[in-house]
């Protein structure tokens, strides 16, 4: 078989290989959630309203968890006849990691604000007004504070880097760099199964595979989406403990001090960088697990990445899971009210 044969067949296997683990993850998000919510039904009215937050939510956190860790075991199972790169998950962060994960979530917030502007838009240009009310999280005392920083901060950077960063972005990195995440990041971005939320998770996605890569660190890209979530948590919190109008201003000064942090990190870290002049070992990155060396020769061009991508598989799981966006905004967007007279 040609050396080109080979490169464009390791990858299409890979890239199958990925979209097995993703409709892994959309059937076990439908199962466990099935589960979940008769359970629910199970105990309401058997418990108290407080306990039966506390269960049903620790319940979905345990959920969450276990069908991102299947499509783990799924993309292994593929693999059995072709190379499987294991998750670095040696439990030591890089370097001025607090510093790294700042200077990432202070350039991702920003397309939060960016990504609404974008929906909105789209939105009104169809005639429509997004409804996101639905999506509303309810919190009815401290308790709901903490377990949603459970479900909505630590859960989430534990199982989705793991999968994305540690399983796909790993095992698609022989075939080039940019390639493994741009594709990590564009998973990353269908697994929300929305469109309000599709250009912000991609940004994010690309920032959390660059910090992967850069530092070697599975925990770094972890901290950072735990921050990043955590301001999320931030946010809803505030409007609990304040009223409406001290509640924005609150969540406008959240957002902005993690911001300022950012930028501060940022350029801190480019300063100590060009002191040092290196990226790697002893750098201000550093390095704490060192990711496989892979033979240049499989590296693909940006066009054989882009063709080969859309692969059977992948063109139905993509298409499965638009049809499921298409659905969710359906239910997110209200035709705009009439203008008075």
């Amino acid at each position: 078989m040609k050396s080109n044969d080979i490169r464009i067949k390791g990858y299409r296997n890979t890239v199958n290989r990925c979209m097995a683990a993703m409709i892994a993850l959309i059937a076990f998000m439908t199962v466990f959630s099935l589960i979940t919510e008769l359970i629910g039904m199970v105990l309401v009215g058997r418990l108290d309203a407080v306990t039966y937050e506390v269960v049903t939510s620790l319940l979905d956190s345990a959920a969450y968890m276990a069908m991102f860790m299947l499509p783990i075991l799924v993309f292994k199972l593929f693999s059995k006849n072709a190379v499987y790169y294991p998750i670095p998950a040696r439990a030591v962060l890089p370097k001025r990691a607090i510093r790294i994960s700042l200077a990432a979530v202070g350039v991702v917030l920003p397309t939060t604000v960016i990504n609404s502007l974008i929906v909105n838009y789209l939105v009104q240009m169809a005639g429509m007004q997004p409804d996101f009310s639905a999506l509303e999280t309810e919190i009815n005392g401290v308790h709901s504070i903490v377990l949603l920083f459970i479900s909505l901060a630590i859960v989430p950077a534990l199982c989705e880097e793991f999968l994305f960063r540690g399983v796909m972005l790993k095992n698609l990195m022989p075939y080039g760099k940019t390639t493994a995440v741009f594709v990590s990041a564009l998973l990353f971005a269908l697994m929300h199964q929305n469109f309000y939320q599709f250009f912000y998770t991609f940004i994010a996605g690309l920032v959390l595979g660059y910090v992967f890569l850069l530092t070697g660190s599975i925990w770094c890209g972890v901290l950072i989406h735990f921050i990043n979530n955590f301001v999320s948590v931030l946010t809803d919190a505030v409007s609990y403990f304040l009223n409406e109008d001290a509640a924005a201003i609150a969540q406008y000064l959240i957002m902005s001090v993690f911001l300022f942090l950012g930028v501060l990190s940022f350029i801190s870290l480019v300063k100590q960088s060009k002191k040092e002049k290196a990226l790697r070992e002893g750098s201000v990155y550093g390095v704490t697990e060192e990711l496989p060396v892979f033979d240049s020769d499989l590296k693909l061009t940006e066009k054989e990445a882009v063709k080969n991508f859309f692969t059977p598989l992948a063109i139905v799981v993509i298409a499965a899971i638009v049809i499921m966006a298409l659905l969710t905004m359906s239910l997110l967007v209200i035709p705009m009210p009439d203008a008075a007279v």
